[in-house]
Parts: C-alpha cells; sequence; structure tokens
C-alpha cells in the first residue's frame, strides 16, 4: 500500500516516513489497503516493513497504546465496481456532461461499512466473504430489493447474480448486522413479492435491525431503458398505509416499526411525515428516511439559539421540490423568532433530471442559475442544499459554488444539514464554514 501523506507529529512522521513509500505488511500481514491498515495497527506492538522509493526494505518495530493511529494516509484506493445492470440505476439513467465519478457504479463493501452505502453482494469473492468475517465489518447496508431469488436476478439484470439469503445468513452467524433497502418498482417487486421480503427479512430480526422501502426514481433520459412506471400520488398512499400496517405488528413484537418508508413516499403522496418516534433513532437517515422530520425537530428544538439582535440580513435559502414545503414552515418559525432575518426560500425545477426528481441533492448548477436569478440578487447571501456538491465542491454539472457566487455577483454558501447550523455559521463570522470530509479516498 502506497503512502499519500504522513500526518504532523505522528509516529509514521517520527520514523522519518516519506510520501511515496509503501507500506509492504504490519505483524507479517501483508497490507493492500485502508481496511488492511485500520485493522492491522490497531494493536500495541508493531512491526511495520516499509519499502523506501529506492527500493530498500526497512522493519521498524513501533510500541504504541491500542487504536493510537500510525499518522499514514493511503493513497485512494480503486472503487470495487457494481457487476449488475439494473434498469433503474441512476447511473445508466444520466446524460452525458455530468461529473466523472457519476458515471460509475459502485458497489464497494469498504464503503458500505465505512459510509453506510448500499450494496447488493453479487460481486464478492471468496477474499472479501472471508474479509467481511475476519475484520467483521458490522454493520453493512445491503440493497436487498427481493428475496424471490429469480426475481432478484431479473431485477438486477444479472443472470449469475448469486443467491442473497445463504450469504447473508452466513454473515449473521459470525455477528455481522445488516439494514437492507428495497427500491420499489411498482407491478414488479411489489404485493406478494414486497409482503414476501419484509416476512423473510423479518425473520432475521435484530441481525437486520430494519428494512427501508424506496420509492423507484426515474429520470427523462430512459429511451434507451426498459419502460419502467413511475410512483404517482396514488399508489404512495397506498404504500404508505400497506407500510403502517406491518408495523403495528412489529412495533407489537419488538418494540420498533422495523419496516420504514422514505421520506420520498410522503412528498409524492402529499401527506405530513410521521413524528420521530416513527423512526426509532433514525437509523438510516443518510438513505433519505427521516430527514424531513429531523430537519423539522432540529428547527423547533434549536431555532432560538440564533441571535434575535443583530444587522438585517436578507438570505436567498434553495432547495428542491421536495423538501420546499417543509423548509418553508422552517423558515417561518426562525423568521418569527428573529424578525431582524428575512429569508426567502424557493424550490428549484429539475429541469435537467426532469420533473419527477425532486430532491435537492440532484440540482445542477444550471438549474440552480436560473431559478436563483428569476428570484432577484438583493441578498446578503445564498443558501446551497448540503448535499448538492461532492466532497471536492462540485455540482454535479462540474460548476462550482464559486463559480455561481460570480456570475451572481452574491456571496453562495453551501448549506449544513441543517437550517440551524447554516444560519449559525453566517451569523458567526468568526466560525469557518466546515465541510464534509472523508476519511479515505478512492479513485475510479
Amino acid at each position: 500500500m502506497r503512502i499519500r501523506d504522513i500526518e504532523p507529529k505522528s509516529i509514521a512522521a517520527e520514523l522519518g516516513l516519506s510520501t511515496g513509500d509503501e507500506l509492504v505488511s504490519i505483524n507479517r500481514r501483508a497490507i493492500g489497503d485502508f481496511l488492511d491498515l485500520r485493522f492491522q495497527s490497531a494493536g500495541e506492538e508493531l512491526k511495520l516493513l516499509i519499502r523506501k522509493q529506492d527500493g530498500e526494505e526497512i522493519l521498524f518495530e513501533v510500541e504504541k497504546d491500542y487504536d493510537e493511529e500510525l499518522g499514514i494516509v493511503p493513497e485512494a484506493d480503486k472503487i470495487i465496481t457494481c457487476k449488475n445492470n439494473c434498469n433503474f440505476c441512476f447511473v445508466r439513467q444520466n446524460p452525458r456532461r455530468l461529473r466523472r465519478s457519476l458515471y460509475i457504479k459502485d458497489d464497494d463493501y469498504r464503503l458500505s461499512f465505512l459510509h453506510g452505502q448500499f450494496v447488493t453482494l453479487t460481486n464478492l469473492k471468496q477474499f472479501d466473504i472471508d474479509r467481511i468475517i475476519e475484520y467483521r465489518l458490522s454493520p453493512l447496508y445491503v440493497s436487498v430489493h427481493t428475496t424471490n431469488e429469480k426475481l432478484r436476478k431479473e431485477f438486477l439484470e444479472n443472470p449469475k447474480a448469486p443467491d442473497l439469503l445463504p450469504l447473508m445468513e452466513r454473515f449473521f452467524s459470525h455477528g455481522i448486522v445488516q439494514h437492507v433497502q428495497v427500491v420499489l418498482s411498482p407491478d414488479f417487486n411489489d404485493g406478494v413479492e414486497l409482503e414476501r421480503t419484509i416476512n423473510d427479512m423479518a425473520a432475521h430480526y435484530p441481525m437486520v435491525p430494519t428494512l427501508a422501502v424506496v420509492p423507484v426514481g426515474l429520470t427523462k433520459y430512459r429511451s434507451h431503458l426498459r419502460p419502467m412506471r413511475a410512483v404517482d400520488a396514488e399508489y404512495a398512499n397506498g404504500m404508505i398505509d400497506f407500510i403502517e400496517k406491518k408495523q403495528k405488528e412489529f412495533r407489537a413484537k419488538w418494540g420498533v416499526n422495523f419496516l420504514y418508508a422514505a421520506d420520498e413516499w410522503f412528498t409524492i403522496a402529499s401527506r405530513e411525515v410521521p413524528p420521530s418516534e416513527y423512526y426509532d433513532g433514525f437509523p438510516q437517515l443518510e438513505n433519505g428516511i427521516g430527514m424531513i422530520r429531523h430537519l423539522m425537530d432540529d428547527t423547533e428544538a434549536r431555532f432560538k439559539l440564533i441571535p434575535k439582535q443583530g444587522p438585517n440580513k436578507r438570505y436567498l435559502v434553495v432547495t428542491g421540490r421536495s423538501a420546499l414545503p417543509t423548509l418553508t414552515k422552517c423558515v417561518k418559525k426562525v423568521q418569527n423568532w428573529a424578525s431582524r432575518l428575512e429569508i426567502e426560500v424557493i424550490g428549484i425545477e429539475n429541469l435537467f433530471f426532469g420533473q419527477s426528481v425532486g430532491v435537492a441533492g440532484l440540482l445542477i448548477g444550471e438549474d440552480m442559475l436560473a431559478g436563483i436569478s428569476e428570484a432577484g440578487r438583493n441578498f446578503d447571501a445564498v443558501l446551497l442544499p448540503p448535499y448538492c456538491v461532492n466532497l471536492s465542491g462540485i455540482f454535479l454539472d462540474e460548476m462550482t459554488p464559486a463559480e455561481l457566487s460570480e456570475i451572481l455577483g452574491t456571496p453562495v454558501f453551501v448549506g449544513e444539514a441543517t437550517l440551524v447550523d447554516t444560519l449559525l455559521n453566517l451569523e458567526n463570522p468568526n466560525q469557518k464554514q466546515q465541510n464534509l470530509k472523508t476519511e479515505f479516498n478512492f479513485s475510479a
């Protein structure tokens, strides 16, 4: 494993390790990637075999505190890509001229363990399975979709996909918890098949602690793909009712709902999202399960942290169509408390992907520019959705907030996960805006 950087004042720095050196092994265990580094370096007595750039190999003996990090930053690992060919995959529904990374189909169990990304488990080699078990990579996040193995192969468009349940059960036997999701496609994996999937997964509770049902997302770039039925309000209402009926069974048995409807079901059906108790601690928050409720609860609990006194400010808050009603209510609560703040909220129509795509994180820079320009330019700042840029600060269409700001002639900020945190950062000039960072890098 090649070293990309050395953290200052770290063990690696004291040893004189350099960028470009290679960490060959720790205690005679070969180091292939960041997972090996993390788990093999956790002990107190280590023997590090380092290959210098000139080919010289040096063995270092290290004594340290348990779990004290070495300070080695590895080079980017190659992403484990997806071998499926799902008809609903967003990558297959992308047009040209987007960020290069958006055309990479990742299905990487390491990202599932580290960041909660969902994987299908269809591309695992025996080495990967053994590694998941040895390192006890728990929890994992698994896209089940259906437990009908024949139907699942059709759904993934991968006739070579291995059967899922035996693999999941093997992981269960080694104490590996798996949160699961079903991307629901009307007339395909719903009805009796959905009931079967729910019951099969519930049979493994608590090793399967949560099951999320997410509506299939369709863009307008599907002319080359098999037609799929979109979710409408009537269907969404029926699905919410079905899920709530099943939840009563699970709550009576276990005291939790186990089964959860994604926020999109409620926005499509124009229904209020449930109270926070529905989400049992929000275990699948980053999968869009309870984000709206979390925003509402956070605003209700913390809006008084925003100073009532101070300079008058005028802000424009940008969001997608789905979150517009909720964010408008949250902003109104803030304004009633701090009347010196004039905050306008606009919901940007997703002209690029199509009107059926309402989430703010899939807005491109050009669509936001058009919507913001219509709202006028007499704002002290424009606040963008928190997940509309990647970790490098780039929109889907490769525009940047800085470029958007230059065109508008107005400061542009990417918001935090909550409205209150976003406004607090703006109101405190000494507090630097914090951007999301990841511990490890990946490359295509």
